[in-house]
């Protein structure tokens, strides 16, 4: 059960820089495209917020007291 708390959160940062990279250059380079690129940038960002709040919990759960760990995740502490 170990091995599946401790996965590799380095694609999934990746993905958030490439969509705010993306985003970043459809702002400089005037496409006629109906992409809200401000709306994207403030979800991705949240959504990465959220991905960093997770990983830091998750990287603090015990995994000795496996009844402590279900309740950690469950966020019943």
């Amino acid at each position: 059960m170990s091995l599946y708390f401790q996965k590799n959160f380095r694609p999934i940062f990746a993905l958030f820089f490439a969509v705010l990279f993306l985003t970043l250059i459809q702002l400089k380079i005037p496409i006629h495209s109906a992409i809200n690129s401000i709306f994207i940038i403030t979800v991705n960002n949240i959504l990465f917020i959220i991905a960093l709040i997770n990983y830091k919990r998750l990287s603090q759960v015990d995994l000795s007291n496996p009844n402590r760990m279900v309740r950690c995740i469950l966020g019943l502490k």
